[in-house]
């Protein structure tokens, strides 16, 4: 497989993973916790994410 076929099926697969993440399991967590603690942990997460793509370069 070539680099940019690999490159296309990751980020649809990213894609997905993102999109189940904030359709089905951000409710949830909601439902069960009123405070604002999920969308600070959700935003800390992408934060290590963003960061380790960055250092690890």
């Amino acid at each position: 497989m070539s680099p940019a076929t690999l490159g296309v099926g990751f980020g649809i697969l990213s894609d997905m993973m993102v999109i189940l993440a904030l359709v089905e399991l951000l409710p949830a967590a909601t439902r069960y916790d009123r405070g604002r603690e999920t969308a600070y942990g959700m935003i800390a997460g992408m934060a290590v994410v963003a960061l380790s793509l960055v250092l690890l370069r």
